[in-house]
C-alpha cells in the first residue's frame, strides 16, 4: 500500500512500547531504531505488520551493540538496515567514535545493507571516509540539518527531515532529486505546534502537510515521492 513512512522513530522508548500502528490508517509504515540490545529485543518481540527496524551504536552512547551482536540481527534478517549510526561534535571523543563508525559501515558493505546517519557538525569527516573506505554505502541522512553544499557532497544519499525542518532550499533540492524522506524522530523533537507530552509517530500526518505546503504541491505527490524514496533505499 502506498502511504506514508515515518523514516524514522523510536517505538522501543518507554513513552512509545504500547503505541500501536494499526490505529493510524494513514501510515503506511514506520523505520523504528534500536539503540541497544534491550531495545532489540523488544522490536524482536514485539512485531507489528507496518514496523521495520534497524539497530545500531549511536555515536553519543557508549557502545551498546558488540559488532558480533549487530551482525547476528544481520543474519537473522531482524534489521533491514545498520543505524543509527555517525558523528556528533557535541562529545569530545571523534577517534573513538571513528573506530566505532568504521566497523559498523564495513558491516553494512560486507551485507549490502543500506546505513542511516546521524550527523552533528562532522559531515565532511564522514565524507572522507565514505569515499576513502566505503563508496558504495547508501542509505539517507537522518534529521539533516546543514547546508546545501553539504547536501550537494552527498549526491548518492537520501536525506530526511523531522517535524520542525525549515530550510526550504534543502526540501526542494531533496524533492527534486527523488531523495526525500519524512520522519518524527518520535518521541524527541516534537513539533513545535504539539501540545501532548511527546512527540509520537502521528505526527507524520501534520509533518506531510507542512512540507507539501512548503514546497507548493498536493499532498498525495509528496506521499509518492517519499514512498517511492523509502523503497529504493530499503525495498
Amino acid at each position: 500500500m502506498i502511504g506514508l513512512i515515518d523514516a524514522h522513530c523510536h517505538l522501543a522508548d518507554e513513552k512509545l512500547k504500547n503505541y500501536n500502528l494499526s490505529k493510524d490508517d494513514d501510515i503506511a509504515g514506520v523505520l523504528s531504531v534500536a539503540l541497544n540490545l534491550e531495545q532489540a529485543n523488544w522490536h524482536k518481540a514485539n512485531a507489528q505488520a507496518k514496523m521495520q527496524w534497524i539497530a545500531g551504536n549511536h555515536p553519543l552512547f557508549t557502545v551498546s551493540f558488540t559488532i558480533e551482536q549487530l551482525e547476528q540481527l544481520v543474519q537473522e534478517k531482524a534489521i533491514i538496515g545498520i543505524g543509527e549510526i555517525g558523528f556528533d561534535k557535541r562529545a569530545n571523543n571523534l577517534p573513538y567514535q571513528k573506530d566505532l563508525l568504521l566497523e559498523q559501515l564495513a558491516l553494512a558493505n560486507d551485507y549490502d545493507l543500506p546505513v542511516v546517519f546521524h550527523v552533528v557538525k562532522e559531515y565532511y569527516q564522514l565524507l572522507k571516509i565514505i569515499k576513502n573506505n566505503f563508496p558504495k554505502t547508501r542509505g539517507f541522512f537522518h534529521s539533516f540539518n546543514s547546508s546545501l553544499q553539504v547536501m550537494r557532497e552527498f549526491e548518492n544519499f537520501a536525506f530526511s527531515f523531522n517535524c520542525n525542518f525549515s530550510k526550504i532550499e534543502i526540501l526542494q533540492k531533496a524533492y527534486a532529486d527523488e531523495k526525500l524522506l519524512l520522519e518524527t524522530d518520535s518521541p524527541y523533537q516534537k513539533p513545535f505546534t504539539d501540545t501532548k507530552e511527546f512527540n509520537t509517530p502521528q505526527n507524520i500526518i501534520s509533518s506531510c502537510q507542512e512540507k507539501s505546503g512548503l514546497l507548493n504541491i498536493p499532498k498525495e505527490k509528496l506521499i509518492q515521492a517519499q514512498y517511492n524514496c523509502f523503497n529504493q533505499i530499503f525495498g
